[in-house]
Order: C-alpha cells, then sequence, then structure tokens
C-alpha cells in the first residue's frame, strides 16, 4: 500500500492519539525570551553498507519529524487540512532553519534498521513567520483590520498623490493597490477607503505627511486594528537606453501601527527598478514591485505582532478614574488579588482621580473584564468602557 507523506501521516497520528515512527515523548513549553521549543522525536533508516551514513540519515529523519511536530502544534487541524501543500513543501524545503540545536538521546541498531531518539530545539518565532509568509496564519483567529495611510509620488508631478486628500482623488495608484493585494494574500483584510462619504475626508483636512497621532485617530474612524503609514516614490535614474528609455525606480518606507496598543512596528523599506519605452508602464512596473515587497514584509510582521497580541497570557493595564478613587482603590486590589487568573499585579500610576495598574492574567482582556464586571463592591461600582487587546478603561462611580 503506498504510504502517505509524513506530515500527513503525523497529522493523522497525533488525532487519534497513536504513535508510530513518530514519538513526541514530551514538549516542554515555549521559552517566553527566545519563542523555542523542544521536540522529542524517533527517525530512522535503513542499513544498508556505510553504518555511518545510516545513522546520519535516520538523525535527519528524525529531526524532520520534530519540525512537523512542531509546526502542527501550531495550528488547527481544519487549517492543517486547508494549507497542506504549502505546509508540506515549507518544511521540506526549508526544515534546517527552524532547527535551533539538537542532541541525540539513544540510538539502536536492529534488523537492518537504524534508529535514533533526538531532541530538537525548533525555533517557533521563525516557523511561524515562515508560515505567514507562505499564506498559513498560525492560530491566528480574527485577522487585523488594516487601513493603508501609503502616499504616492510620481517623477514630473509636482504634487503627491493620497487617497485622503480633499475632493477625493483617483485611488488607483499602484503603491496602494500592490501593498494590498500582498496583504490580502496573507489573509490580512485591507479597508476599502472609497466607501465613506466624500463629505468626510472634505471636513478633515488631514495633510500628505501624516503624524503617528494622525493616522491613528484616522484609522479609528474607519474602525481600524491598524495602519500602515509611510510613502512610495517614484523616481527617475541617471541611466538611459538610446533617447526615450529611462529606468525609474520605486522606493517604500513604510511602518505599521496597531491602534489600541500604539505599538509601531518596525519601519521598512523596499525598492525595484524598471524599464519600459512608456514612461507611466515603467512607473508602474517599479512600484508594483517595490510595493508588493514592501507588502509582503508588512503581513509577516504584522502577524507575528498580532499574534503576540492576542496570546491569552500577560500584562494587562488597568486604566481607572473617577473622583476620589484613592478611598476605594484598596477594596479594588484586593478583590484582583482574588481573581481567579491573576498571579501578580503593581501599581504604576496613582492619583486622587485616576490610578493605573498592571495585573499579569492567565487569559484575555475581555475575559478579565467580565470577571472584574461580577465582583461586588462596597460604596462604588465600575463602568469598563473601553476593552482593548492589552488594557481596560474603567470608571470607578458612586452608588
Amino acid at each position: 500500500m503506498k504510504q502517505m507523506p509524513r506530515l500527513f501521516r503525523t497529522a493523522a497520528l497525533i488525532s487519534a492519539g497513536l504513535f508510530i515512527f513518530i514519538l513526541i515523548a514530551g514538549i516542554l513549553p515555549v521559552a517566553a525570551a527566545d519563542k523555542t521549543k523542544a521536540v522529542i522525536a524517533i527517525g530512522e533508516s535503513q542499513i544498508k553498507s556505510n553504518l555511518a551514513g545510516a545513522r546520519e540519515a535516520a538523525v535527519a529523519d528524525g529531526l524532520k519529524s520534530a519540525v512537523e511536530a512542531a509546526a502542527i502544534g501550531e495550528l488547527p487541524l481544519p487549517l492543517l487540512t486547508e494549507k497542506f501543500d504549502a505546509v508540506s513543501n515549507l518544511l521540506a524545503d526549508r526544515k534546517d532553519e527552524f532547527i535551533q540545536d539538537y542532541k541525540v538521546l539513544q540510538e539502536s541498531k536492529t534488523e537492518g534498521i537504524y534508529r535514533v531518539l533526538v531532541q530538537a530545539t525548533i525555533s517557533i518565532e521563525k516557523l511561524q513567520q515562515a508560515m505567514a509568509a507562505a499564506g498559513v496564519a498560525a492560530s491566528i483567529e480574527k485577522m487585523p483590520q488594516v487601513l493603508l495611510l501609503v502616499s504616492e509620488q510620481r517623477p514630473g508631478e509636482p504634487s503627491v498623490r493620497y487617497w485622503w486628500q480633499k475632493d477625493r482623488p483617483v485611488s488607483d495608484e499602484a503603491s496602494f493597490s500592490a501593498i494590498k493585494e500582498a496583504l490580502q494574500s496573507k489573509g490580512i483584510p485591507v479597508i476599502n477607503p472609497q466607501l465613506v462619504p466624500a463629505d468626510f475626508l472634505n471636513e478633515l483636512q488631514i495633510p500628505a505627511a501624516l503624524s503617528d497621532n494622525d493616522a491613528m485617530e484616522l484609522g479609528r474612524r474607519f474602525f481600524a486594528d491598524a495602519v500602515v503609514v509611510g510613502t512610495a516614490i517614484a523616481q527617475e535614474t541617471s541611466n538611459r537606453m538610446g533617447e526615450n528609455i529611462r529606468p525609474v525606480r520605486g522606493v517604500f518606507n513604510v511602518h505599521v501601527i496597531f491602534i489600541q496598543t500604539g505599538e509601531k512596528g518596525e519601519l521598512i523599506e523596499s525598492s525595484a527598478t524598471a524599464a519600459d519605452k512608456d514612461p507611466a508602464a515603467g512607473i508602474q512596473t517599479s512600484l508594483s514591485e517595490a510595493g508588493k515587497q514592501a507588502g509582503d514584509k508588512l503581513a509577516v510582521q504584522m502577524i507575528a505582532a498580532w499574534e503576540e497580541m492576542l496570546k491569552p497570557n500577560g500584562e494587562i493595564i488597568l486604566n481607572i478614574n473617577g473622583k476620589n478613587i484613592l478611598t476605594n482603590l484598596n477594596e479594588f486590589r484586593n478583590a484582583l488579588k482574588n481573581t481567579a487568573g491573576i498571579s501578580n499585579q503593581r501599581t504604576l500610576e496613582i492619583a486622587s482621580d485616576k490610578a493605573v495598574l498592571s495585573v499579569t492574567y492567565q487569559g484575555k482582556s475581555q475575559e478579565l473584564a467580565d470577571a472584574i464586571l461580577v465582583q461586588s463592591f462596597r460604596g462604588f461600582g465600575v463602568n469598563i468602557y473601553e476593552v482593548a487587546a492589552r488594557s481596560l478603561n474603567i470608571e470607578m462611580t458612586p452608588k
């Protein structure tokens, strides 16, 4: 009978609770600092004429099994089934780059088969980034809604193109389309700015060069989770071919800002050069190619950051305000101390009308909000008026 590919076989065995050829004796918790996972697996190879070669092949087989097991652990079964081809090809071609180190725990030779028990340290961060770049969004329930705020400057045009300017200019800029397509190909939805009425933008009067605060405010108005801010510039180079063809270089400088936390991603730079008899076509090609590069890099960065933000365990900031809250703050903190899932709390800021607390919570911020709401307090109540991925805004109100 024809054997199933190892990745598919591993998934089936794990889901059925069986262990054939692959033994995952233990998977250690992900390390907070370096995002690695230790995986134990069995590798095997036929012994032919070369014993050393058989051992080497068995180790390679065990490492392949370890990487596959780590990947399966990052993906729910429906997503693994849907994206099997992409995951299988990725692990077959690039498995070595995910292995940080390994050691052989045991080895044996029986009936012409060389078997080894290996423990491999797998870089989960690199694995997640590679799967995200391949269009596999690992363990992300909801992708961020993104608003693109990238202005475009073309050679020979005195003005800058940007869709949020007054009177609604054309919206088919190559830079916008290229980044949009790259993000959407990775499952990240991009907001269509043309859905809002024209007078909405006329009232705002926002310039082409956006500050981070301007960008975040515009993102909030469009109910975005993140904004991509930056510039796309096309310039003719000094080279030329004949009289009419001069190459054009498109350059992108963009970064992402997450609305709820204000977290800002690293600046992404990309460039591409194109030459065409039709100058407009050369401009379009250079901007499209550079925009695709920028979009691919953004997707990897955004998915990794978004997944980190959605992790159920971590620090949550409580922004508390109200009149004369000091008399009630001690009771509130005692209630937090007795709330299931909270392992630590710190006071970051305190005044008569506001306080900022940091809590380490085993769960999501909405779950913490629900736990606080069912508490009973003497002399005051709480109004949780905003729930973000890593923070709660709370008003203390007198009874």
